[in-house]
């Protein structure tokens, strides 16, 4: 019967949309039929009397009358059915984009963690089945939105998306992790070796540069890479660690290239995260302290001390600030971190003669953090040391995020009267303008432009324009990592105002600084007046 009715409908060549609709109309008016039908059956064999006398109606009113009836009912049955097929619909449409949203990312519209570990746990499943994952890293990327703002930051990872869209095959899953990181999953035929020319592919297409509305941007990728198969008995979790530790090691190798993962690498990322977990503790444990080394004039003679974190771990021995302060950022430690030397950089230059200071360095993180200003005013008030001679050391990198804000912290910092220096100077992103906008009474000029004065005209010159850039500006200039007399000759000649580096002195305990200061007193024959112990 259906099929007829089917093939009926076929002759009128109408839309796929109609057939559901006149098949529920088919179907409604059959069971109207039905039971009018049956009720009109029942009627004509059947007769109403009242009293014994004579039916109550002809058989024919009667069946008009319930034929009007059972067709309102059919009517309203069809109509609500029509309403239950559009919730159906609705709900089915809703479920659909409820179900995108669970697995895909908002901003680029790629895979996100989700689908692809789905996907991965699908192919650990198949027997023989291998696979290569890939994690992206993209390089530069922060200063992107340093620079340029989170909404740049946006934009350059939508086209970051497309790009890497176009290089992949449409059975890969594409997937964005988390900010600026991104994976990628390709499953292996039975028998086929893996090989690397995909994860060069995409280096190289990431090294092209980006055309936004500001302009042309570079950005790069590192990659690390995990080959694996079905039966290996490792999780998601653990692949997806392992292509982290080798997109780490490609960072840490100077990024736009990739690497292969191979088990020190887990054990090294471990060792790592060993050493954040120790670093919430190291205060506690009393495993930090603070070195100081000189800064003195052009003529040697000492201006102040800045203030060197040093850690010595209970078990590895002293570990740098380079390999333990980004954990700390990271993790958050830096603001206890910061406050502690902050502390102890105040506390040991009251022992000081008067008229030297002492410099801090101050991390984006702790800049970033509101209650900084006030911690100062507490520590100096706690110390007995007046703002003139602690001295915060910023690097460039910091005066772009938020600027407005910063511009208003340092602003106020400087009516307090506390001095302020840009470190590192010539190595960051920022530009002529905060120089100005900031209020910094000093420039420190970076170590690897002295470390070429004496073989790099280049290097020559820029430390020339730096020197005569502050000094157009009202700011002293100090050049970091003096290490011959060479140096020292060319800073001089430069115009450098103040000096820093192993030719000078190295960083000291805060023990040794009054025994170098009188040896420096006697061999100079300077009168220096120490604060007794």
């Amino acid at each position: 019967m259906m099929r007829a009715v089917f093939a009926w409908l076929a002759q009128f060549d109408l839309p796929l949309l109609c057939l559901p609709l006149l098949c529920l109309a088919l179907a409604t008016l059959a069971l109207m039929a039905a039971i009018c039908g049956l009720h009109f059956t029942s009627l004509f064999g059947a007769a109403i009397i009242i009293g014994g006398t004579a039916p109550l109606q002809s058989p024919g009113r009667l069946a008009i009358l319930v034929a009007g009836v059972s067709g309102g009912i059919l009517f309203a049955a069809f109509i609500a059915a029509l309403v239950d097929r559009k919730i159906a619909l609705m709900s089915q449409t809703q479920a659909e984009v409820l179900n995108y949203a669970a697995n895909h990312d908002e901003l680029t519209k790629l895979a996100n963690l989700r689908q692809l570990r789905a996907r991965l746990v699908q192919l650990l499943a198949r027997p023989g089945q291998g696979f290569v994952l890939y994690y992206l890293g993209l390089d530069r990327f922060k200063p992107v939105n340093s620079l340029f703002g989170h909404p740049t930051g946006d934009r350059l990872l939508v086209q970051v998306a497309a790009r890497l869209s176009g290089l992949v095959s449409p059975r890969d899953v594409l997937a964005r992790l988390a900010g600026d990181e991104f994976l990628l999953l390709r499953a292996l035929p039975a028998g086929v070796l893996p090989d690397t020319e995909l994860a060069q592919i995409l280096v190289d297409a990431m090294a092209e540069p980006f055309t936004l509305e500001e302009g042309i941007l570079r950005s790069g990728v590192s990659i690390g890479l995990v080959f694996g198969e079905a039966g290996s008995g490792l999780t998601p979790e653990a692949l997806l660690a392992q292509a982290d530790a080798a997109v780490a090691q490609a960072k840490r190798q100077g990024g736009g290239r990739f690497c292969l993962h191979h088990p020190d690498m887990s054990s090294q990322l471990a060792a790592r995260r060993q050493l954040e977990g120790d670093l919430g503790m190291a205060l506690a444990r009393a495993e930090m302290f603070l070195h100081f080394q000189p800064l003195c004039g052009a003529n040697g003679v000492p201006h102040g001390f800045e203030a060197l974190l040093r850690w010595r771990h209970r078990e590895r021995g002293f570990i740098g600030p380079a390999e333990f302060i980004p954990f700390a950022e990271r993790s958050g430690h830096i603001r206890a971190i910061g406050l502690f030397v902050l502390q102890e950089a105040c506390r040991a230059a009251m022992r000081w003669p008067p008229h030297l200071r002492v410099a801090v360095n101050i991390s984006a993180v702790q800049l970033a953090d509101d209650s900084l200003f006030d911690s100062i005013k507490c520590i100096l008030a706690r110390t007995g040391l007046p703002p003139q001679r602690l001295e915060l050391e910023i690097t460039e990198s910091m005066l772009i995020e938020d600027a407005a804000r910063v511009s208003a912290l340092l602003r106020a910092m400087h009516e307090f009267g506390l001095k302020l220096a840009i470190d590192d100077f010539g190595t960051g992103y920022s530009n002529l303008s905060h120089l100005r906008d900031f209020c910094a009474g000093r420039l420190k000029i970076d170590r690897s432009f002295i470390s070429g004065l004496e073989r790099n005209s280049d290097a020559a010159s820029i430390v020339g324009a730096i020197t005569g850039l502050g000094h157009a500006l009202g700011m002293q200039v100090l050049a970091e990592g003096v290490e011959t007399e060479a140096e020292l000759r060319l800073v001089k000649a430069m115009g450098c105002d103040e000096v820093q580096g192993y030719y000078l002195a190295r960083p000291m305990p805060e023990a040794a600084i009054a025994i170098w200061l009188d040896g420096l007193r006697t061999s100079a024959r300077q009168t220096w007046v120490l604060t007794p112990n």
